[in-house]
């Protein structure tokens, strides 16, 4: 015998998820967890920030004035680009798992890409740095439960 009945069952469901296609319900819990996984780390990483005497003081380029970041932008720069996210997940789900992965690897480069933003603002070393982990923790939140649900 090849294998156990459950080991077969579950083979079974990853075929059927790579050549049926994912759900659009698949996309949007994903898409859900991650957000509430990635904001909830990202306010731990903020207010630790705070804590070590991050100003939160950025100033983007071109900007007139420089802003302070909070709670409210933390929550926006997490949810706008999930939802985008989103949007391509539900679109590529009759595509199959290997679609997924691959949006899994482009929401992490994206995630490291933008690290650029904060770097090339005028802020402290220290709000550098907390924005900067900010962006990396959301595509590293992002990768791991795409990647999962693809399976």
């Amino acid at each position: 015998m090849s294998g156990s009945a459950t080991e077969q069952g579950s083979e079974a469901a990853r075929l059927s998820r790579s050549e049926a296609g994912l759900s659009a319900a698949l996309a949007w819990r994903t898409s859900a967890w991650t957000a509430g996984i990635a904001i909830a780390i990202n306010l731990i990483v903020l207010g630790l920030g705070r804590v070590a005497g991050a100003d939160m003081s950025v100033q983007p380029p071109g900007s007139p004035a420089p802003m302070t970041i909070g709670v409210v932008q933390v929550v926006a720069t997490v949810l706008v680009p999930l939802l985008v996210a989103t949007g391509l997940l539900i679109a590529t789900r009759r595509r199959g798992a290997r679609a997924w992965r691959l949006l899994a690897i482009v929401g992490l480069a994206v995630g490291l890409v933008t690290v650029a933003m904060p770097v090339l603002a005028t802020a402290t070393v220290a709000t550098t740095m907390v924005l900067a982990t900010m962006h990396v923790i959301t595509g590293l939140v992002w990768i791991i439960l795409v990647w999962r649900a693809a399976r």
